[in-house]
């Protein structure tokens, strides 16, 4: 390809990706979608948001485009599509009865099938990152699906996260409340493994950053977070923020399986939820892939800045059991 070939190519890539104004939205409800709806939507983009529930989101947030999609009933996915430049798929099942893992499976089919029939041109996908071990349940569902998207033949950005730092995420819930609520933290010694935590500004960040790159960089990429922690390294960083100094005591026993179990006594977390994601901490969870700050040209925030951020915006009060620690830690 000559070089004005190749400078026409790469204009038509930049026009294909500037006129990507409306995009569809799953997941708008939850955690990250309604974050990532405010960014989206302070870059000029027309959003629709999609849900199982319309009358009751439209009533929450009347400000907002609604439209019904259940990823199950190809039907409505279909006609969600309309008009859309591009899709985000932000749809998990964990926590529900039943085979999560076939149902993921099947609702990605059906979503990747509608949006090549739609002429969808990109779908933006976050998803977990590989550990360096066996994957559990919820992570081996999270990376099938990427796999399941990035086969459409629409154009396809899969970012993988690891435990994402913000105020309605289970996975922050998990670790904040344990952090706040332990004087005396029994730590097993799979919370020795590490991952890489990162806040839900950079990742809200980044997922819009991929509605905009060029179509060739399309595939995996990671989003890792500043620094690499242990768990135990992440929940005594998180109670020396909160200003409390919990002691440590290292244990030989007691596995991720059997660590959800008892979790559920301390966290708000969905008890389903928090057991997958502790038993995803069964090996270490760090980035393997590209770095989505590499092609971005961004660097995330610090560890600390991201947890100040979400304490700030914890809506829980204190409760009496937590001041109650913190008491403990001043004395």
């Amino acid at each position: 390809m000559c070089y004005i070939e190749k400078v026409s190519e790469a204009l038509r890539r930049q026009v294909r990706g500037a006129s990507m104004r409306s995009v569809l939205l799953t997941g708008a409800s939850g955690f990250v979608g309604r974050a990532l709806y405010q960014e989206l939507s302070a870059r000029g983009l027309h959003v629709r948001c999609a849900s199982r529930r319309p009358q009751q989101a439209q009533a929450r947030w009347p400000e907002r485009e609604w439209c019904y999609l259940d990823v199950e009933d190809e039907g409505s996915i279909a006609a969600a599509f309309d008009g859309c430049d591009a899709a985000y798929y932000l749809v998990h099942s964990m926590g529900q009865a039943g085979d999560f893992e076939a149902r993921e499976a099947r609702a990605a089919h059906g979503f990747a099938e509608a949006a090549r029939r739609a002429a969808v041109r990109r779908i933006v996908y976050l998803g977990g990152m590989k550990p360096d071990g066996e994957p559990s349940k919820h992570l081996r569902s999270r990376l099938s699906t990427g796999r399941v998207l990035r086969a459409s033949g629409v154009v396809c950005f899969e970012l993988r996260a690891s435990m994402i730092i913000g105020e309605g995420s289970e996975s922050w819930l998990v670790a904040r409340d344990l952090a706040a609520r332990l004087p005396l933290m029994v730590l097993p010694r799979w919370t020795e493994h590490r991952t890489e935590p990162l806040g839900i500004d950079d990742v809200c960040t980044a997922l819009a950053d991929a509605l905009s790159v060029d179509e060739s960089q399309q595939g995996v990429w990671d989003l890792p977070g500043p620094e690499r922690l242990s768990i135990r390294e992440i929940l005594l960083r998180i109670a020396a923020l909160r200003g409390t100094r919990p002691r440590a005591l290292p244990v030989p026993w007691l596995s991720p399986s059997l660590s959800g179990h008892w979790i559920r006594f301390v966290s708000r977390a969905n008890q389903a939820i928090a057991k997958e994601l502790v038993e995803g901490m069964s090996s270490e969870v760090c980035s393997t892939e590209r770095s989505f700050w590499e092609l971005s040209g961004r660097a995330p925030l610090s560890f600390d800045e991201a947890v100040r951020r979400a304490l700030a915006q914890d809506s829980q009060p204190e409760n009496r059991w937590e001041r109650a620690v913190r008491r403990l830690a001043r004395s």
